[in-house]
């Protein structure tokens, strides 16, 4: 009887920590989102000072907290794409132009649908 009590608690505990990746990765993927989508509809306004600025805000917020926190849950190489595509934003706001930039921003929107959708529970992720 002491296993089974065991047991269920380490299945209760797993089950806690899958729901609470998934709850943590649907709060970073839809911040991150949202400040992408931002980004690039000010620049499609022709507003980029403020893009710039949402980049800025972006960027910072993916290095002090949105980067380590997903790397707790999720594959570094994916990560590392994410924040790789969030650092070439900058750049292509100052020296490309808005073309780039909405391209850019669109990139590393995909990167988060993917990394979201590859980590989300689903019946097909257990068997």
């Amino acid at each position: 009887m002491k296993r089974l009590v065991v047991a269920v608690g380490l299945i209760a505990l797993i089950v806690a920590a899958c729901i609470t990746e998934n709850i943590v990765i649907s709060h970073y993927y839809e911040k991150l989102n949202t400040m992408l989508n931002t980004a690039s509809q000010l620049c499609l306004s022709d507003d980029l000072e403020g893009a710039h600025q949402q980049t800025a805000d972006l960027e910072k917020y993916w290095e002090e907290s949105a980067e380590n926190v997903l790397s707790l849950f999720v594959n570094h190489n994916v990560v590392d794409q994410i924040g790789y595509s969030i650092a070439k934003l900058e750049p292509s706001i100052i020296s490309s132009g808005s073309l780039e930039f909405t391209t850019e921003c669109k990139t590393a929107s995909t990167f988060l649908k993917h990394m979201k959708e590859d980590e989300e529970i689903s019946l097909t992720s257990i068997f």
